[in-house]
C-alpha cells in the first residue's frame, strides 16, 4: 500500500536519485485507516510513504482481483524490496516477529547490513524483547516512536510521520512530542468528542426508555472506522432506546494504569452511586475481559469479574468478523477458526450471549471516502450487514426491556432435552437429574415473584406432565395426547409457514415427514 505525496515533491531532482521513502509495517488495518487520514494534512512535499499490513498479504481472501494472481512469496517479497529502498522502516507488529515470520529476519538483516534505521515496535502495551532486539536506532527513538503509535489517533500519526521525516530523512517541516488521547470516552455521531458521560447522558437520555451501552474498540474511534457503530447507533435510536456508545482500548486494564481496571467500567458504565447506568450491554470488543486460570478447569478471575458482578446486566456480543461477508456466505462453517475463537468461545468464559456477525472487513479505495487522494492504497474497513444490525438491536432491546419490567410480568421458557426422541428421554442429562432441577428452578422463581402456579410435587410428575400434553415419542403418541397438547397449530398456518422455508429445507422434510 502506497501513501504517495504530491507529483511535484520529485521536480528539480537528477535522474535515478530515489525519493525519499519512510516504510509502515502493521498488523493494524486501523492504523492504515489513521494514517490515510493524517496523510491528509501534511504538505504537498512530504516524502512518499509506503504501508503494509503483512496478514493480508498472507490472505488471498482479502487481495484485490489483481494482486490475487501475486504468489504470498511474492507479495511478501515486496515488503524486502520496499524496505531496501526506504529511509526508515517502522514495524507495529501484534504478536510481534511471528507476524510475519518468512520475512522477519530477512528484513531485519537488511536493515542492519545497509544502515537502514529500524524501529519495532509491539502491537500491544508491552514491550516484546524480539523486536526491541531488532531496532538499530537509540532507544529514546523507538520509545518515541511507540508513543507515538500507543496514543494513536490523526494528530499523533501526523507528528509520528513528521518526526521520522525531520530524525532520518533530514527535512525541518518540525513535529509535536506525543500527546495524549483518551484511553476511553463517549461517542455519538451527532456530538463533538470529549463529552463526560454525565454530559452524554444529560443531552442524549430519555426517561422511561431501555437504555444499551455498546462497547467498541478505540482504535475504531481514532481511525473512523465506524459505519458499523453508526449504524448500530441509529438503528437503536429508531427502536426508541437509549444508546451509550463506549469506545475503550481494553476492557482488561488501563494500558498506563495501575492494572486495576479503567474508567470504562468504573465512571462510564456505573453510575456515582455504582449502579449501572444502562440494562443492557452490547460488546463487539474480541477476546475475554476477564484474566482466565486453568485448575482442573478454566474460569475467569480479576477485578473485572467484580465489575460484572456489580453491573449485573446482560452482555450481549455482536461480532466484528475479520473477513469478508462472501466468504462467510460460502463457508459451510460459517465463522473462521479466528473468528470462532476471538468472538465467541473466550467471551463465553465472561458470560456474554453470543449472537451473529454484524459487521465484515471489506477492501475500500481510499479515492472513494472522499480523501485526498495521496494514497494509492488498499484499505480494510469495517462495514455493517443492516439485516444482523437489525437483529443485534432488536434482541438487545427485548434484553434490555425486560430490566424495566417486574419479575411477575415476565414470561420465562424452559426448555429441556429429548434425545433421542422417546418418552423416557425427556429432560435426560447423564449424571444429573434435570427434572428434580427444574421443580427446584420452579420453587425458586416463584420466591422471585414470577408468577409461577401449579408446581409439580416432584420431577416424575413434571415428566408425567410433559407426556401427557403431548410428546415427540411416534411409537406411543396418542389422540388425547394431541388433544391436550399445549399449542397448536393450523394446517393453513403451518403451510404458510412451510412456504417461507428454503427450497432445501421443504424437501428434507417432505422426505422425513411426507406432504405439509
Amino acid at each position: 500500500m502506497i501513501f504517495t505525496g504530491s507529483p511535484s515533491s520529485d521536480e528539480g531532482k537528477p535522474e535515478g536519485i530515489v525519493p525519499s521513502l519512510i516504510l509502515f509495517v502493521t498488523t493494524a488495518d486501523t492504523d492504515l485507516l489513521t494514517a490515510d487520514r493524517a496523510l491528509e494534512s501534511l504538505p504537498a512535499d512530504f516524502p512518499e510513504v509506503k504501508a503494509f499490513n503483512p496478514a493480508n498479504l498472507a490472505a488471498p481472501g482479502s487481495l484485490t482481483e489483481s494482486s490475487e494472481k501475486i504468489p504470498p512469496e511474492g507479495q511478501q517479497q515486496e515488503i524486502l524490496d520496499a524496505a531496501a529502498l526506504a529511509d526508515v522502516v517502522v514495524l507495529r507488529l501484534l504478536g510481534g516477529k511471528r507476524a510475519m515470520p518468512e520475512i522477519f529476519d530477512p528484513l531485519v538483516l537488511l536493515c542492519h547490513e545497509k544502515g537502514i534505521p529500524l524501529i519495532a515496535c509491539p502491537g500491544h502495551q508491552e514491550w516484546d524483547q524480539e523486536l526491541v532486539t531488532a531496532c538499530n536506532v537509540p532507544p529514546s527513538e523507538v520509545d518515541n516512536v511507540f508513543s507515538y503509535l500507543i496514543r494513536g489517533g490523526v494528530p499523533n500519526f501526523q507528528n509520528l510521520l513528521l518526526f521520522l521525516s525531520d530524525s532520518y530523512l533530514g527535512t525541518g517541516y518540525g513535529h509535536e512530542a506525543p500527546a495524549e488521547v483518551p484511553w476511553e470516552g463517549v461517542y455519538h455521531p451527532d456530538e463533538a468528542d470529549g463529552l463526560t458521560t454525565q454530559e452524554f447522558v444529560g443531552r442524549r437520555f430519555q426517561a422511561g426508555r431501555p437504555s444499551v451501552a455498546v462497547l467498541f474498540y478505540r482504535a475504531y474511534w481514532m481511525s473512523g472506522n465506524l459505519l458499523t457503530i453508526d449504524a448500530l447507533i441509529r438503528r437503536f435510536e429508531e427502536l426508541e432506546v437509549n444508546v451509550l456508545p463506549v469506545y475503550s482500548f481494553s476492557l482488561k486494564h488501563n494500558p498506563e494504569g495501575d492494572g486495576q481496571g479503567n474508567r470504562t467500567f468504573s465512571e462510564i458504565l456505573c453510575d456515582p452511586s455504582g449502579q449501572s447506568r444502562v440494562h443492557c450491554i452490547v460488546n463487539t470488543m474480541g477476546m475475554s475481559m476477564t484474566d482466565l486460570q486453568q485448575d482442573g478447569a478454566t474460569f475467569a478471575t480479576g477485578p473485572q469479574v467484580d465489575y460484572l458482578d456489580q453491573l449485573n446486566v446482560p452482555i450481549i456480543q455482536g461480532i466484528f468478523s475479520t473477513g469478508k461477508e462472501s466468504d462467510w456466505e460460502d463457508s459451510e462453517l460459517g465463522l473462521g477458526p479466528i473468528d470462532t475463537a476471538m468472538s465467541v468461545a473466550l467471551p463465553e468464559f465472561d458470560g456474554r450471549i453470543i449472537t451473529v456477525p454484524i459487521s465484515f472487513k471489506e477492501e475500500v479505495a481510499s479515492s472513494g471516502n472522499g480523501h485526498s487522494g495521496k494514497m494509492d492504497a488498499r484499505l480494510q474497513r469495517n462495514l455493517p450487514r443492516p439485516d444482523r444490525v437489525d437483529f443485534l438491536a432488536r434482541l438487545s432491546t427485548k434484553w434490555a426491556g425486560l430490566r424495566l419490567k417486574s419479575n411477575a410480568e415476565k414470561r420465562i421458557a424452559i426448555i429441556l432435552s429429548n434425545y433421542p426422541t422417546k418418552d423416557a428421554r425427556v429432560g435426560n442429562a447423564v449424571g444429573l437429574d434435570t427434572p428434580a432441577s427444574v421443580i427446584n428452578i420452579l420453587n425458586a422463581m416463584k420466591k422471585a415473584g414470577y408468577n409461577v402456579t401449579d408446581i409439580p410435587a416432584d420431577g416424575d410428575e413434571l415428566v408425567h406432565r410433559i407426556i401427557e400434553r403431548c410428546s415427540n415419542d411416534t411409537d406411543t403418541l396418542t389422540e388425547e395426547q394431541l388433544r391436550l397438547a399445549a399449542g397448536h397449530v393450523t394446517g393453513s398456518q403451518y403451510k404458510e409457514w412451510f412456504g417461507t422455508f428454503p427450497k432445501q429445507v421443504q424437501a428434507e422434510l417432505r422426505a422425513a415427514w411426507g406432504e405439509p
